[in-house]
């Protein structure tokens, strides 16, 4: 069963080769009957399956809600957060960026105050919710955001993390007039 709790999905780079590995990884989660990575997966999938476009909604948001609903079952910090990030990211595929924010908010602040190793889910919540807010036109407010996130990642030595804040800092930069 390695591999199906830390997996780490490719979703914007290599949609199909991510889905193909989401699926897996839900296929080893449903034969687990472990409820915890079942809603793991159920959310990475329904991310994923966004991804696909319009076409794929309806399976998606399924996916989304039974992750929903799972986690509200197990009521454990780290399902909760991650259903919520699925409730983020699967609206944020769909161009509704309103939608999606409240939910990567609620996500993010939910694996950094009640949860351990989830710097991938967390650097995830950052990203997307810093690229709605530019998306959305709150320029200030994602400047408000992006540094510290960037500061976290370069302390933790994250590339991950640092590579997910690119976009949303060089944007923040340009905005205020700072090119360097």
């Amino acid at each position: 069963m390695t591999g199906v709790q830390t997996c780490a999905l490719p979703i914007l780079s290599d949609p199909l080769r991510a889905l193909a590995f989401g699926e897996r990884s839900l296929t080893l989660a449903m034969q687990s009957r472990e409820p915890f990575r079942v809603c793991r997966a159920l959310a990475l999938v329904a991310a994923t399956r966004s991804a696909m476009g319009v076409s794929a909604r309806g399976p998606a948001e399924r996916l989304m809600r039974a992750a929903e609903s799972l986690a509200s079952t197990i009521d454990h910090p780290e399902t909760v957060a991650l259903a919520r990030l699925a409730a983020g990211n699967v609206p944020v595929f769909f161009g509704e960026w309103r939608r999606a924010l409240s939910s990567l908010d609620e996500a993010e602040a939910l694996l950094r105050e009640r949860c351990r190793n989830v710097a991938w889910e967390r650097s995830n919540a950052l990203y997307q919710g810093s690229s709605v807010r530019i998306f959305l036109g709150e320029l200030a407010d994602a400047a408000r955001r992006v540094p510290a996130a960037v500061r976290e990642a370069i302390e933790r030595d994250d590339r991950h993390a640092l590579s997910n804040m690119v976009y949303s800092a060089t944007v923040t930069h340009l905005a205020a007039d700072d090119p360097e």
